[in-house]
């Protein structure tokens, strides 16, 4: 039994030690997840004085607007995000449902804000899952739709995926339910999970224009999975950074 606290990126974190006691045979299964409230009065005062919120008050469904060129500022959201992960051996015995397995991990901090410690973090979860960027079908991004955030993220993205053949498509959940805060990561992370069962990949709303200060593929329109494994990443407006690979398995 453990919590982690660090903000955007703690459900994210917290998977990671859960997988790390599970491959040092520590335990057999894990309820991982995060949750935050961010939408009752208290909280969002806190935040509209430490947060760049979105000024979007008039057109609430098009306010996330994540890595789009006339994105303004980060919606605030409220949910929780729980997943089962277990041993293996345990679930095939049991003949678990099982949507992915973890093949790597990997963390880091950002101290400067320039990308260059998120693309540490995504290198750490490509090794210890033994492929290469090219073998990642969609990167599910932090995505916070603030003008600063976006661009250092994105630019971590492209130094990993920047010389891949094929552009790696960039998909951002929070343009759907807005910042989740600590529930972002395994919340978002489901639809990665639900887009390896469907095969589909969901488009990014809202994202319009192009910003050129963020140079990835963002996906916004629906299209077919095409790799076996998903990266997923996040960070915190502080710096500490995640990043998940996730492989897609047949059942037994």
């Amino acid at each position: 039994n453990n919590t982690i606290t660090e903000n955007d990126v703690a459900s994210l974190l917290a998977l990671g030690e859960a997988s790390r006691a599970l491959l040092r045979n520590h335990a057999d299964f894990f309820l991982v997840g995060g949750a935050d409230s961010k939408i009752n009065p208290l909280s969002m005062v806190r935040h509209s004085l430490f947060l760049p919120l979105t000024q979007r008050n008039d057109a609430p469904e098009k306010a996330s607007r994540p890595f789009d060129h006339d994105r303004d500022g980060i919606v605030l959201g409220e949910g929780a995000g729980v997943l089962a992960i277990e041993d293996w051996d345990l679930a095939r015995r049991r003949g678990a449902r099982v949507y992915a397995e973890i093949a790597g991990f990997g963390s880091s901090f950002d101290r400067g804000r320039t990308g260059s410690g998120l693309a540490r973090a995504i290198r750490q979860a490509l090794a210890e899952a033994g492929i290469g960027p090219e073998a990642i079908d969609h990167v599910n991004a932090q995505g916070f739709s603030s003008r600063e955030a976006d661009v250092w993220e994105a630019h971590g993205i492209r130094e990993v995926f920047g010389n891949c053949k094929r552009p790696v498509p960039v998909f951002a959940p929070k343009s759907y339910f807005g910042n989740l805060g600590a529930g972002s990561g395994t919340t978002e992370l489901a639809a990665s999970l639900l887009a390896l069962e469907h095969g589909v990949l969901p488009p990014t709303l809202n994202y319009e224009v192009p910003d050129p200060n963020c140079p990835i593929s963002v996906s916004n329109q629906p299209g077919p999975l095409t790799q076996p494994h998903v990266l997923k990443i996040g960070f915190t407006e502080m710096g500490q950074c995640a990043a998940v690979v996730l492989r897609k398995v047949s059942q037994w």
